[in-house]
């Protein structure tokens, strides 16, 4: 899972400097910030990071039709949110608690 960020918070928009990534394996979870390295490239800089990362879902609360479409594409869930707090719903830490 992967929730976008921007200088240490919940960033709504999808095409970020740094995301939050979820690691779900069975019992446990892993959350990590970890920044974008093809940000700033040309357009497609989120696409091409949540492709590297392998994601299996993308949490976001803005996202362009185009992203949207590439990220059905590629078989990622996407679920678009309210805002921050529907963002963290499920989760045990919320963007304040990220380190």
């Amino acid at each position: 899972m992967i929730i976008p960020y921007k200088d240490g918070k919940f960033n709504p928009e999808f095409g970020s400097p740094e995301y939050l990534v979820v690691d779900k394996k069975e019992d446990v979870v892993r959350e990590k910030i970890v920044k974008n390295p093809y940000f700033g490239d040309k357009g497609g800089h989120g696409i091409v990071f949540i492709r590297s990362m392998e994601a299996d879902e993308v949490i976001v609360q803005n996202i362009g039709k185009g992203a949207q479409e590439k990220i059905k594409e590629l078989g990622i869930k996407l679920k678009i949110v309210s805002g921050e707090k529907e963002a963290f719903r499920g989760l045990k830490k919320s963007a304040e608690d990220i380190e």
